[in-house]
């Protein structure tokens, strides 16, 4: 999740603190949705993929300094 927020961060040049703090990310760990990154803009710009992360949908993949957010796809 924090390498999520790093990349989602940088992406769209909002410090990552206000997106989520490290509080909220280990309530999404820990399987609780109601946090303040699961809430408006905030789910909008984080808080989704970082779900979809959490159910296996999503994958990160460091490429060099960068990463690379992709979708996993059913089989």
């Amino acid at each position: 999740l924090r390498v999520l927020l790093k990349a989602k961060s940088e992406q769209l040049g909002v410090a990552q603190k206000l997106i989520a703090t490290s509080a909220d990310l280990d309530e999404i760990a820990a399987g609780l949705r109601d946090g303040a990154a699961l809430r408006g803009w905030r789910k909008t710009a984080f808080g989704n993929d970082a779900l979809r992360l959490c159910e296996g949908k999503l994958a990160l993949k460091a490429d060099g300094p960068n990463v690379q957010v992709f979708e996993i796809e059913d089989s």
